[in-house]
């Protein structure tokens, strides 16, 4: 009984991931293409993670009082109530490069542009290596999240100091394109927490503070 409720009960969340894909995927196809209408059923969509986020914690609390859980069921209950957290967050943070974007369509495209697509790309992809993480339960997986995290930091960073070093952008389009920035860079810390929890998870470490393990090999141009 509890393992096919466990099963249920991932797939909810399997589902709050689906849904912030399309959501990051609506945002900045409908900035390149400038339509504002894809944009904006970003909108209509945070409210679908918000029920499921709902459904999520009071499936977790009931399995928890009603099955007394112990070991790997017990961690995968805790671990996804966590990562049902991290997801309704990124639901958030998705809604406010949403309304950046929004801003942002009838303004001329800028530079940064070119980095924010790799952002995009690499924000949403981590999103889904985190959870093809937790639903395989591939550590190896995990610890390759963890270690992207870096990255999303650098192409943050580079964002940031193109756009403070160009005194011909406004700073209207400055702030907005720095907002979506940093929006994806959390959402990328918060696919790094999703792997964390995979990894407790399966083995009942708790890595979030623990830095050293990453393999991070930064190639320098």
């Amino acid at each position: 009984m509890l393992d096919k409720k466990l099963t249920e009960l991932k797939k909810l969340l399997i589902d709050e991931s689906l849904i912030i894909e399309k959501m990051l995927n609506f945002c900045f196809k409908g900035y390149i293409e400038k339509i504002g209408d894809k944009i904006e059923k970003v909108f209509a969509m945070e409210e679908m993670v918000n029920t499921l986020d709902n459904k999520i914690d009071d499936f977790c609390t009931n399995l928890i009082a009603l099955h007394s859980p112990e070991a790997k069921n017990l961690r995968t209950i805790l671990a996804i109530s966590k990562i049902n957290n991290d997801l309704e967050r990124m639901g958030d943070l998705t809604l406010n490069i949403a309304k950046s974007y929004l801003l942002l369509i009838q303004k001329p495209y800028y530079k940064p542009v070119i980095e924010l697509a790799k952002l995009a790309r690499d924000t949403r992809s981590m999103l889904q290596s985190a959870m093809s993480a937790f639903i395989y339960e591939d550590l190896e997986l995990a610890e390759e999240v963890r270690a992207r995290d870096y990255f999303i930091d650098r192409l943050h960073d580079r964002i940031f100091k193109l756009l403070i070093n160009n005194i011909k952008i406004s700073v209207e389009i400055a702030l907005n394109l720095n907002r979506i920035s940093k929006n994806y860079e959390r959402i990328a810390d918060l696919s790094t927490n999703i792997a964390e929890n995979t990894i407790y998870m399966c083995e009942g470490d708790n890595v979030k503070h623990d830095k050293k393990s990453l393999k991070i090999q930064d190639n320098k141009e």
